[in-house]
């Protein structure tokens, strides 16, 4: 379970299937997930997070268009900038979530937002990791797929029209809002 199993049946794709490398495999993933997480939760405690908010939410006013177009540029840029689909989604879902709340917007709608753009957007940037793993397996340069990389073009488009238009962008009743609310006092006590 450690390091991996080993069995060898015969047959060439099931060896492959089967003989993986373990938990330690996986270490490097988990570890950059839970710092990832650790510095969330630093930034978010320690109030730099509303410090960095404050300035988008001026500029944000009421205009749920405003909000997600600037998740999509979090997104980008913290994809550009980390070279990691994993790290983008966590800290844009840790910076977004207060300001989707505010808008009275499930959380639902944030996490499509960060599927579309963070993990879709990934290949589009030929230095993150997730464009290298594709450049590397079809053994062709990044910028060679970026421009087939339909979906990742695409889906955006559709997301951002969704954003604009509020079609399946779905809310919060007062009910649910004031029930969240009551949750985070407990928790706080």
């Amino acid at each position: 379970m450690l390091n991996g199993y080993s069995v060898d049946t015969g047959l060439e794709y099931a060896d492959k299937l089967l003989n993986r490398g373990g938990m330690m495999s996986m270490a490097e993933t988990v570890l950059l997930v839970f710092i990832v997480f650790v510095i969330a939760g630093i930034l978010q405690k320690t109030g730099f997070l509303e410090v960095l908010l404050q300035p988008m939410i001026e500029k944000i006013g009421n205009s749920r268009t405003k909000l997600v177009g600037a998740t999509f540029i979090t997104s980008y840029f913290a994809n550009a900038f980390s070279s990691s689909m994993m790290f983008t989604s966590v800290f844009v879902g840790t910076v977004m979530s207060p300001l989707y709340k505010e808008f009275k917007l499930k959380p639902e709608n944030l996490s499509r937002i960060i599927e579309d753009t963070a993990t879709l957007g990934g290949p589009l940037i030929p230095w993150n990791s997730n464009a290298i793993f594709c450049s590397q397996t079809l053994g062709v340069s990044p910028f060679d797929f970026i421009p087939y990389c339909f979906l990742s073009w695409i889906t955006p488009i559709i997301s951002f029209t969704y954003g604009v238009t509020g079609f399946s962008m779905k809310k919060y009743t007062d009910e649910e809002l004031n029930e969240i609310r009551e949750l985070e006092v407990a928790d706080s006590i």
